[in-house]
């Protein structure tokens, strides 16, 4: 059973009148026992007030004012921060696999972010059930096959797609292998899967990594040392897309989430 369910959206101003009828619809369908909407502001309006958002006893509404740099990816990155930083949100031990709780990572339009048959409403319940279902804790909504050689190209694409993008200097395998892959288990040595549309659900859990579960077990007294690097490991990724209202990393990121959270079980080896 889903205990609460955490809908974080990033928006810049747009019309985000969807929330309430995906909210109703995560409490009749999937029950949890509470749902909080964080909704992340980085534009100019002032027009949200819970009322027109939350309208149930089980939901709560929580408005974060953030500066305008770094696409969704910041906005993404912030929350897992202070998510990371309070340990409020999650419904067990900080980073405790016995904590439910679902995450959804959403964007203000999510019109253009929903594939075909699926309405908004039903594509978030998508989201939640494969997170709370799969042994992995997360949306399965991926594509795996390579993206390296398409995007090794980037560079010369950039002029042309997206003239006011931030440049990184870096080819996406380039960026890729020095911030991410030193990170995971995985071999992408052909390329990363990725969460297709930008937007993906995971148990909460997953912003905490296996081994830093087991070293706060262990209360030597000495701090945690895992969760002292991971906090490294996501202030350095929030970096990535701080300096920039539209840095190139932020589209580098969309097809590197699949593996930027911890796994939910350590690989064998």
């Amino acid at each position: 059973m889903v205990r609460h369910i955490h809908l974080v959206i990033a928006r810049y101003d747009e019309d985000v009148s969807w929330v309430r009828e995906v909210v109703r619809a995560l409490e009749s369908a999937c029950m949890p026992s509470h749902v909080t909407v964080h909704m992340y502001e980085k534009g100019r309006t002032t027009d949200i007030t819970p009322p027109t958002i939350v309208d149930s006893p089980r939901s709560t509404f929580v408005s974060v004012r953030l500066p305008n740099v770094g696409r969704e990816s910041h906005t993404y990155l912030e929350h897992v921060i202070r998510t990371r930083a309070h340990a409020q949100i999650s419904d067990g031990p900080p980073g405790s696999r016995a904590d439910t709780s679902i995450t959804v990572f959403l964007q203000g339009g999510m019109r253009d972010h929903v594939p075909m048959p699926h309405t908004t409403v039903s594509y978030v319940q998508a989201l939640v059930d494969e997170a709370s279902c799969s042994d992995a804790g997360e949306s399965r909504n991926h594509a795996c096959h390579s993206h390296f050689g398409a995007f090794n190209a980037w560079p010369g694409m950039r002029a042309a797609m997206f003239a006011r993008v931030g440049d990184s200097g870096q080819t996406f395998r380039e960026w890729f292998e020095g911030h991410i892959s030193p990170w995971i288990w995985t071999d992408v040595s052909q390329g990363p899967s990725w969460w297709q549309n930008g937007v993906f659900a995971v148990r909460t859990c997953r912003f905490w990594s296996v081994d830093e579960e087991e070293e706060a077990q262990q209360e030597d007294g000495g701090g945690d040392p895992v969760a002292r690097v991971y906090n490294e490991f996501f202030e350095m990724l929030r970096g990535q897309v701080a300096w920039h209202v539209n840095p190139e990393q932020g589209h580098f990121f969309e097809r590197s989430w699949h593996h930027v959270f911890p796994p939910l079980l350590r690989p064998s080896s």
